[in-house]
């Protein structure tokens, strides 16, 4: 065998090789960021709906339906709190007016209104 072709089957090992090295020691890394990206979009979205939760006043309703493209994890609404689960953790949010307990799945829309300071939550559609 010419000893060219012997030194690029070396050259194509190191490479296969360097190549799987790095998959390896990036897997890790990449799982954490997508953890974190997702434990990112949660908080926003559960912070979003605190925000609206509050801002309720006499006489104001507000829809609520998930974003376009970003299936949430149900939140869960009890006493002054909202919460979320993800991974192995639970987002929690307080909230100024009483909630009931309901839970709101990211795939349906709902209507939250003010009533005699507490939060009814109905199911649109």
């Amino acid at each position: 065998m010419p000893v060219s072709s012997t030194s690029s089957l070396n050259s194509w090992g190191v490479y296969i090789v360097s190549a799987v090295a790095l998959v390896l020691v990036l897997t890790p890394q990449l799982t954490a960021l997508g953890r974190a990206s997702r434990e990112s979009a949660d908080w926003r979205y559960l912070d979003g709906v605190r925000m609206m939760i509050d801002s309720l006043g006499p006489g104001i309703a507000v829809n609520l339906t998930s974003p376009s493209g970003l299936a949430p994890d149900p939140v869960s609404l009890d006493g002054h709190q909202l919460s979320t689960s993800y991974g192995d953790g639970t987002l929690v949010f307080n909230t100024k007016w009483a909630l009931p307990s309901v839970t709101i799945s990211p795939s349906s829309q709902y209507r939250l209104t003010l009533s005699r300071g507490e939060v009814v939550v109905s199911q649109i559609g």
